[in-house]
């Protein structure tokens, strides 16, 4: 027999309560008709001592372990799986544990075979399974449309980054090994960039990603080119965010001085607009020499 979430906790909320009178809601009577114990009493059900037990026994007896301490917190439908539980009450998506990743070039994992640079396809992989002393260059792509059209994406890199590993930046657990996987990067001599839309979100997202030694990707074009596909609305939405960036004393420095370069231009450009209108893509990690191009004029 399985249960959903509520059921579950229902009956554990009941059976730490030990109370003798609990209300008739949808959770509680579920639980009670189950066990079939209970006196309903107007909108309340009366509980003996001897039916909260019976309750108890009943729910640990189809669980296989014991109630109370019965956990019903988890991402996966693997774990939610376990005796008793439907699986279906999981929060998570199936593939949010693994990385999404192309590359141009050859991806080593361990335990399995390579994927081969003319796959031409998105992977999903465990963090665990990448090689990471393999790699040289990683990208990291704020949305998910970046990685569908990851080859569009290296071409615009510097010749230098064509073929990093691109990766999304993902979300829920995944996101979880994103983080793990810059940690581990820092300790290594990889390089990582992040590549997000250029506009003051993406830049607070960066800003919050973003390492010690990190790179940040930015275009490559003249202002007159970034003006023609600003989103002036976004700009305008994005002002008070824009604002608070700069304010923050605990920005990354390449961060804040693009920051500063979008509030004077009124710029709000995202990564589809940068792709789609083939703009080249430099990759900043010092402030005295990125971007002169837009400061040239």
């Amino acid at each position: 027999m399985t249960f959903s979430k509520s059921t579950i906790n229902a009956a554990k909320k009941i059976v730490k309560k030990s109370s003798g009178s609990i209300t008739a809601n949808k959770s509680n009577t579920q639980v009670c008709d189950l066990v079939e114990v209970g006196e309903w009493i107007g909108k309340n059900i009366h509980l003996t001592h001897a039916d909260i037990q019976e309750i108890e026994t009943f729910f640990e007896k189809q669980l296989g372990e014991r109630l109370i301490t019965y956990s019903t917190n988890s991402d996966s439908r693997m774990d939610m799986a376990r005796p008793g539980l439907d699986e279906k009450s999981a929060t998570g998506t199936v593939f949010q544990s693994l990385l999404n990743i192309a590359s141009k070039a050859e991806i080593h994992l361990h335990r399995q075979p390579s994927i081969s640079p003319e796959a031409k396809y998105i992977a999903s992989v465990k963090l665990k399974d990448l090689c990471i002393d393999s790699l040289s260059h990683v990208v990291v792509v704020e949305n998910g449309e970046m990685l569908v059209h990851w080859e569009m994406v290296a071409d615009a890199l510097p010749e230098e980054w064509q073929d990093s590993l691109i990766i999304y930046r993902g979300h829920g657990e995944n996101q979880k090994d994103l983080i793990e996987l810059i940690n581990l990067l820092s300790e290594s001599k990889v390089k990582l960039a992040l590549f997000f839309d250029y506009d003051a979100a993406g830049l607070d997202m960066a800003n919050d990603l973003m390492p010690q030694d990190g790179y940040l990707v930015v275009p490559d074009t003249d202002l007159e080119q970034l003006k023609s596909i600003s989103k002036q609305e976004a700009f305008a939405d994005q002002h008070p965010q824009l604002n608070m960036l700069l304010a923050n004393k605990q920005i990354d420095s390449k961060i804040f001085e693009h920051a500063r370069k979008l509030s004077q231009a009124t710029l709000a450009v995202t990564q589809e607009h940068l792709i789609t209108n083939y703009i080249k893509l430099s990759v900043a990690n010092n402030v005295d020499t990125q971007y002169q191009r837009i400061d040239n004029g």
